[in-house]
């Protein structure tokens, strides 16, 4: 494993200023889709947020990002070895605070990397597939991206203030947040850009900022669903007007030739007969 991010801090920088700033601004952008209930923007920015803190931090933990490929739920595997029990997420607030119609469980973190790996794969950037939420979700995704920037560290480095590496102190304090703030807080060109980022991160932010979304007293909850636009065409192909069904099975045969889709063409046109 090589030492070069735990002794050079412009090796640490490179890697922040690369994968980390980026994640953030991911980050933010998810967070502003969930508020405005756009679930596919939600995902695929969520899904740039969690791979890049994943790579940041394995990076910085000597695994080479060339080997690491683009599935965040193989990359999370590798993680969960080299941080312990730092990517253990702590819901205690927000589920102090939701009723059951609201909140829809505590999934472990690997299925909600499963599940942001799935909904917000590539393919449905074009919507080749149906995706649904519970917003809850939100929060689960607040709570998992604060435990994988915390670990955007050479683990095994010495905390410069205490002769504990990284990962002691981490561990030592779960709600320590060792980066400094988000470059888009202080990168912003206006008070106003800066304000409305600031508004957009801390909205029903258990993760960062707990004790005002206690005060505040909000949950996000509700469930959307979006079915693809295939899928939409496919039931009008199941109609009784044979002229309709038609034109809707050559429509799904002429799209899947000219577009990538990520389902079986075959089968569904079969479904149709």
């Amino acid at each position: 494993m090589s030492t070069i991010p735990a002794r050079n801090i412009f090796a640490r920088h490179l890697v922040w200023t690369s994968f980390r700033d980026p994640a953030d601004e991911d980050y933010l952008a998810a967070r502003i889709m969930a508020r405005r209930k756009l679930i596919y923007p939600f995902y695929w920015n969520a899904l740039q947020c969690l791979e890049k803190y994943t790579k940041c931090a394995l990076i910085l933990n000597g695994h080479s990002a060339k080997k690491i490929g683009h599935k965040i739920t193989q990359s999370h595997e590798i993680l969960k070895n080299i941080s312990g029990g730092l990517l253990d997420a702590d819901y205690t607030k927000v589920e102090s605070l939701a009723s059951k119609s609201v909140w829809n469980g505590s999934p472990s973190t690997s299925e909600f990397f499963s599940r942001v790996e799935n909904m917000g794969n590539p393919d449905n950037r074009y919507r080749g597939g149906s995706v649904h939420i519970y917003w809850s979700d939100l929060h689960i995704f607040d709570e998992i991206a604060f435990r994988l920037r915390r670990i955007c560290f050479p683990l095994k480095m010495k905390f410069s203030e205490s002769k504990r590496t990284y990962y002691d102190e981490l561990l030592a304090n779960p709600r320590a947040q060792p980066h400094p703030e988000f470059s888009f807080l202080k990168s912003s060109d206006s008070k106003e850009a800066r304000k409305a980022n600031l508004a957009a991160l801390a909205w029903r932010n258990f993760a960062y900022f707990p004790d005002r979304s206690v005060r505040v007293n909000s949950v996000n909850g509700g469930m959307s669903i979006v079915n693809s636009p295939v899928h939409l065409l496919s039931r009008m192909g199941r109609s009784d007007d044979s002229t309709r069904a038609a034109d809707c099975k050559e429509a799904i045969k002429w799209f899947s030739e000219n577009c990538k889709v990520n389902f079986d063409v075959g089968k569904l046109l079969a479904s149709l007969n």
